[in-house]
């Protein structure tokens, strides 16, 4: 492992620390682990990217601390990959990630797809606790399983990988 991957590691960590995946215990960097780790045989700068991928979204870094530690081409896949916080509601962040999803580079592809992989794995195990797991999101049950076809056929259009394949698993259980 080189050191900037490392780095990514511990700036992950550090970046989300104390926070946990919605209504479990579950520390969130766990997540950020995982979808790097779906990644693995990608380049360093894609995996990098993937342990970034929430950092701008959901901790308000800022894009240009992302630049001065990773580089240019990091931040702009964390941008690629990150919903737009200043639209007003659930459902005009997600049109507007999947328009850009049309523009997107295959290697933010490759993230977005492993991001929702171990979403809808996590969400699914924790569905076979109980219905109850669909109050964890604004949209509820319904909302999801748009969210998830939608983003399923983007990537379907555009990207040739494995991860592919397994959401179109995951989803087709949903």
């Amino acid at each position: 492992m080189n050191t900037r991957l490392l780095f990514a590691i511990e700036r992950a960590a550090e970046i989300h620390a104390g926070q946990m995946r919605k209504g479990t215990a579950t520390p969130y960097v766990s997540h950020l682990f995982a979808v790097a780790t779906l990644l693995e045989g990608e380049s360093d700068t894609t995996r990098i990217a993937a342990l970034l991928h929430d950092s701008v979204e959901d901790q308000s870094v800022d894009p240009a601390v992302l630049e001065e530690e990773f580089g240019h081409e990091v931040r702009t896949l964390v941008s690629m990959v990150s919903k737009d916080q200043s639209l007003p509601t659930w459902q005009a962040r997600a049109e507007d990630y999947l328009e850009r999803m049309d523009d997107a580079s295959q290697e933010a592809l490759k993230i977005i797809a492993a991001d929702k992989v171990h979403n809808l794995l996590c969400t699914l195990r924790d569905r076979d606790a109980g219905e109850a797991v669909w109050e964890r999101f604004r949209s509820g049950y319904e909302g999801q399983c748009w969210w998830y076809q939608s983003v399923l056929a983007k990537l379907e259009a555009r990207l040739d990988h494995p991860l592919v394949l397994q959401l179109r698993a995951l989803v087709d259980k949903l």
